[in-house]
């Protein structure tokens, strides 16, 4: 489509594009030519446009110019900048992909830093607690890595491995339903804190099994 006549920012009239001046890069400015020279002369044809509200801020403002290309949003370019970064910023949020929580296994916020590994500092301090546990009791001085309870329930699928029951993931200890690290072979029979030794257990069942060498539920991946 075709456009013969455009609004001069000055004036506010529509003029047609033949008698607007070339602007300095290039192409066709914003004033007519008729206002680009009364400028000069020190004359003032300029319109105030109407108050609007801010695209960002959302207060009211009165336009000094309005750009026919491209309009005017912004009360001023702290705010045209806050827009942008903004804007910006919700495009690499939504980028993001979707992530659990390492140890209660729920949905992460997809504003959270990308290597963030806990939803919350409580999980994360519950993380470092259960290795530091398991650490102490097999007399190790430090432990070689976190162990991550949700990556242990992935692999059951959040089924407990004692009674092969659904574990509640939205539990907390010391709720009897809450889904805690148990070593299918004891510590104190020899286990080790090796991922394959570790399984999700209902609390209630991991300690009514206690350190006994009972058989784990085998659940279908």
């Amino acid at each position: 489509m075709n456009i013969d006549s455009q609004m001069c920012g000055r004036c506010r009239l529509k003029v047609p594009l033949d008698d607007y001046a070339l602007s300095y890069r290039g192409r066709s400015g914003t004033w007519c030519r008729r206002c680009f020279a009364a400028f000069h002369r020190g004359e003032d044809t300029s319109v105030p446009l109407p108050f609007q509200n801010c695209s960002y801020c959302k207060e009211p403002y009165r336009p000094g110019f309005a750009d026919p290309r491209t309009g005017n949003k912004y009360c001023s370019r702290i705010c045209k900048f806050r827009a942008k970064n903004a804007t910006e910023k919700a495009n690499l949020i939504a980028s993001k992909p979707d992530r659990s929580c390492l140890h209660c296994g729920t949905q992460m916020l997809k504003s959270m830093r990308i290597d963030a590994a806990f939803c919350s500092e409580k999980c994360n301090s519950a993380a470092h607690a259960v290795t530091r546990q398991n650490a102490s009791r097999c007399m190790t001085p430090r432990p070689d890595r976190l162990t991550f309870r949700a990556l242990i329930a992935e692999r059951t699928n959040w089924m407990c491995g004692i009674c092969g029951e659904p574990v509640d993931r939205a539990k907390r200890h010391p709720d009897p339903a809450y889904g805690s690290i148990d070593h299918i072979v004891p510590l104190s029979n020899g286990g080790s804190n090796d991922e394959s030794n570790l399984q999700i257990a209902h609390l209630l069942c991991n300690l009514r099994k206690g350190n006994s060498l009972v058989l784990s539920v085998q659940i279908s991946q």
